[in-house]
């Protein structure tokens, strides 16, 4: 399941952050696998973080994920100052890596719904979450008898 569609998931920036890429702004980093890929932009001074992810789809329009905070995923085994000792494009195109190699390819249409539909994404959201529980309340019946 996707992330909760709010009015705050509407990243701000965003539209600027799509609007950048289909002007051909090249991205602190980017990387693609397949028809999947993930860019980060800069943001501008006045919005916290270091960057605006943004899901990539062969033939789709760019979908706006969150903001890139620049902090390393324990996995990658970098300490702290290892990590911070690494050029800012080379952080970020590990974490363009991380999410292309493990989120992308499941969350990129739940994202350009959201991004471009957040009425419909809400609507999906909260089917989801019924059926979710619905699900929840049969395993837990069915145990007990």
């Amino acid at each position: 399941m996707g992330a909760i569609v709010t009015d705050e998931f509407i990243l701000p920036g965003g539209l600027e952050a799509v609007q950048r890429i289909l002007d051909g702004e090249a991205p602190l980093a980017e990387y693609h696998k397949g028809d999947y890929g993930c860019a980060i932009l800069r943001t501008p001074r006045e919005i916290p973080g270091k960057g605006v992810m943004v899901y990539l789809r062969t033939g789709w329009e760019p979908a706006p994920l969150r903001w890139w905070m620049d902090q390393p995923e324990t996995h990658w085994n970098l300490s702290p100052c290892e990590y911070r000792k690494l050029p800012l494009r080379e952080r970020a195109a590990l974490e363009c890596r991380e999410q292309v190699d493990n989120y992308c390819e499941k969350q990129f249409e739940f994202h350009w719904l959201a991004f471009y539909y957040p009425e419909e994404a809400r609507k999906l959201q909260d089917a989801a979450t019924l059926q979710l529980l619905r699900e929840f309340r049969e395993a837990a019946n069915s145990k007990r008898h």
